[in-house]
């Protein structure tokens, strides 16, 4: 039995300067002037008069504030029947009950240097020339956080909510049969929940609770004569509304992050070993492949994914080794060495607005990744006392994760995350 309660507060901070406006409008084609700009045309005009006033390089910040109460319930119960003495048949039961409530409010931008100048040029009466055909308002208006009134409610300076609550039963069936006293079989059917919730950067959104339902089956075991553990499994799943952003990017509108939700389904298989033919060595292994493509998927923008890979890559795996030197009173010291590897990323017809999939001239996007790391740690023969050192990404491999166009259409800058370098350090440990 469990409750969980949470209040949250939180804001979504964008800070420019008038020229990044005037860039966006320009791109977007919204300013109505001859050079495509607002405060930069304006700008010109003052100084070709004479005006000792400038809208440019002027601070620009808009936010969006977010509160949230939050609630959960949760009852769970599990039984296990040894049915012979080989078998055993566990049943586990969950009910689940969320409640959540979510504000949004999203104020005016803040530029007070642009407000005072737009001001002084109205007390100068700069606005009562029939020729100038900017009105005083036209400088005042929101670009990252630009909401027309949804469903006939007013957005703009209007402290919005949203409440809702989801109710689930998730049931869990194992059966496992050992087949000797050092291998077992097993098969299991298991419902996994997520509560629905809501986009703190789109007001009044709303997305469903997420459902899983997964079957597995496999093997555990043991050969102790020559100290080797083999565990494998095969696995399906389906996700019903699978909870994601997408990335959408309107004509004529800022890219933003949208609330998204899919049904995917994936098969696999799952494989794990660790040989210890000595006390002072030991090798693991873990080999993984997994399918996974959209069910049903059409995304905000219209592209229709059913079918299509998800972007996960088929296969990974990992191979670990370690040494142990025993010092007798003196403690001991272990070496150990990983590395991993990720397959590449499974394209989709969204892939490269995504930013998840893609190739350039300079780098790609998805690619598949190698990472090795080491670790040589000495340990107090109780225990208590230790210190290691360690390095990882040994060789320095490095690669772009992906690629964020959230800009790519308002200043012509999308952006690239790397992946972490080469790093090395000390750490201590102390037990009471």
């Amino acid at each position: 039995m469990s409750y969980y309660s949470e209040d949250a507060k939180q804001a979504s901070d964008t800070h420019a300067f008038t020229d990044s406006i005037d860039t966006v409008l320009r791109n977007l084609g919204l300013a109505g002037t001859p050079d495509g700009t607002l405060f930069g045309f304006t700008s010109d005009v003052l100084a070709a008069n004479g005006i000792p006033l400038t809208m440019r390089g002027l601070p620009w910040r808009e936010v969006m504030n977010n509160e949230g109460t939050f609630e959960a319930t949760a009852l769970f119960g599990d039984v296990i029947w040894h049915a012979t003495d080989r078998m055993n048949v566990t049943f586990g039961l969950r009910y689940t009950h969320d409640e959540k409530e979510f504000s949004w409010l999203n104020g005016p931008r803040q530029a007070p240097e642009l407000d005072a100048t737009v001001a002084a040029l109205e007390a100068a009466g700069f606005f009562a020339d029939p020729a100038w055909p900017i009105p005083p308002e036209a400088y005042n208006f929101d670009v990252v956080f630009a909401f027309p009134p949804i469903n006939g409610q007013e957005i703009e300076g209007q402290k919005v909510k949203l409440q809702d609550s989801w109710d689930d039963i998730s049931p869990r069936l194992v059966i496992d049969y050992r087949v000797t006293p050092d291998v077992m079989v097993f098969g299991s059917l298991a419902k996994g929940y997520k509560a629905g919730g809501f986009n703190s950067v789109q007001p009044l959104s709303r997305f469903d609770n997420e459902d899983v339902w997964n079957v597995e089956g496999g093997v555990k075991s043991l050969f102790a004569d020559i100290g080797l553990i083999v565990n494998a499994s095969v696995f399906y799943y389906v996700y019903y509304d699978k909870q994601s952003i997408s990335l959408e990017c309107p004509a004529g509108e800022v890219c933003r992050y949208l609330i998204d939700s899919s049904d995917d389904e994936a098969y696999g298989l799952d494989v794990d070993a660790r040989w210890q033919p000595v006390d002072a060595f030991t090798l693991t292994a873990n080999l993984a492949y997994i399918d996974a493509t959209y069910k049903d998927y059409v995304t905000p923008g219209g592209v229709d994914l059913s079918g299509e890979p998800t972007g996960e890559p088929r296969w990974s795996s990992s191979l670990g080794a370690s040494y142990v030197w025993s010092f007798g009173t003196y403690g001991k010291l272990d070496l150990s060495a990983m590395h991993a590897y990720r397959g590449e990323s499974r394209c989709n017809a969204d892939s490269q607005l995504q930013g998840t999939c893609q190739s350039s001239p300079n780098f790609q996007v998805g690619e598949s990744t190698n990472r090795t790391d080491l670790r040589l740690a000495w340990s107090s023969t109780d225990d208590r006392y230790g210190v290691a050192a360690f390095v990882t990404n040994v060789f320095d491999d490095q690669y772009v994760t992906g690629v964020n166009n959230i800009t790519a259409n308002t200043f012509g800058t999308p952006f690239a995350s790397i992946s972490e370098p080469r790093a090395w350090g000390f750490d201590f440990r102390v037990a009471f």
